[in-house]
């Protein structure tokens, strides 16, 4: 029973989160992010100048949050006898750590714009929403995960950010193409470090391929 309850919320939470997609799909579809009618929403905060600025903080908010994702592959090197392997893995997973919290502040004010300058049946608003709850529980989850430490938390962590991809993809529609690129391009990177590791020291193949295999 200890072990299940820190799913409960999770699994609450992605399927608050698969509902409000759901939904999305039988609104009136219309362009992402029209201007309101004349007399709804903000009329300074609904010109172009404001809107360019707040749609590429939501650009900026799914990149940040892809790499994020992506950057995460390299804990498998922290514990690698070799230094020079070790520090840069250490920097770059602590580079994860920004780029999420980057991910939901961006998030954040995307959003907050298009929830006073739109209505909620507007196309992208209702997956937009699913997209910012699921980069609120990641990140609750990824604190938990800092100050516990324990498996169970690790992997609610993993597994919700699979799911942000798939929710990321929805809500950005063809851009997510950079999301996938960079990922393949991150994981790339990962895989050489680890061949040429194991190749250049004979002490980090049982440790890498002991981690490849929690993973």
């Amino acid at each position: 029973m200890k072990k299940i309850k820190p799913w409960l919320p999770a699994i609450l939470f992605v399927m608050v989160i698969a509902m409000l997609i759901l939904y999305s799909f039988y609104t009136t579809p219309q362009k992402m992010h029209q201007v309101p009618p004349t007399g709804s929403g903000h009329p300074n905060m609904a010109s172009g100048g404001y809107r360019d600025i707040f749609h590429l903080l939501g650009t900026s908010s799914y990149i940040a949050g892809t790499i994020s994702f992506s950057l995460i592959r390299f804990k498998k090197f922290l514990p690698s006898p070799s230094p020079l392997v070790k520090h840069i893995s250490k920097a770059i997973f602590h580079l994860h750590l920004f780029t999420g919290w980057a991910a939901l502040v961006f998030g954040i004010l995307h959003g907050s714009y298009y929830l006073l300058t739109e209505q909620l049946t507007y196309k992208g608003m209702l997956n937009g929403i699913a997209a910012f709850l699921l980069l609120l529980v990641l990140a609750v989850y990824g604190w938990l995960f800092q100050r516990f430490r324990t498996q169970i938390m690790r992997k609610i962590h993993s597994y919700l950010s699979f799911i942000g991809l798939v929710v990321l993809f929805i809500h950005t529609g063809g851009h997510f193409i950079i999301t996938v690129a960079s990922t393949i391009l991150v994981w790339i990177t990962v895989w050489l470090i680890g061949f040429f590791t194991r190749h250049a020291d004979p002490r980090t193949k049982s440790t890498v391929f002991h981690l490849d295999d929690q993973l």
